[in-house]
């Protein structure tokens, strides 16, 4: 999986730093697309002077701390990546370092 040259190690990095990236930024683009509508919806309302009821004032404020809870799941997302990619690694090393046993059909 890995090359043993500086280069391909480089681009590989590069590659993997970049999908975590994009993880954040998928999170990111999905908290702001969500604050967008829900204030869409409802500013049009306040503005027309309608009476809104309690439920969508609610959920206009709680547009507010969905910043944290997007940070955490990305920081979440990311993490659950590098894990799984780590253990790919280190399953793929052992299976290249270790020595079947003889008679053995793995």
């Amino acid at each position: 999986m890995l090359s043993e040259s500086p280069r391909n190690r480089l681009e590989w990095a590069i590659v993997e730093s970049l999908i975590v990236f994009g993880i954040f930024l998928f999170w990111i683009v999905a908290a702001i697309a969500t604050v967008v509508g829900i204030r869409i919806l409802v500013f049009p309302l306040v503005v027309l002077g309608v009476r809104v009821e309690r439920p969508f004032i609610e959920l206009f404020q709680l547009t507010t701390p969905l910043s944290d809870l997007v940070l955490l799941v990305a920081v979440i997302t990311s993490l659950l990546y590098v894990l799984v990619r780590g253990g790919t690694l280190l399953i793929d090393h052992y299976h290249r370092t270790v020595r079947p046993r003889s008679g053995s059909d793995e």
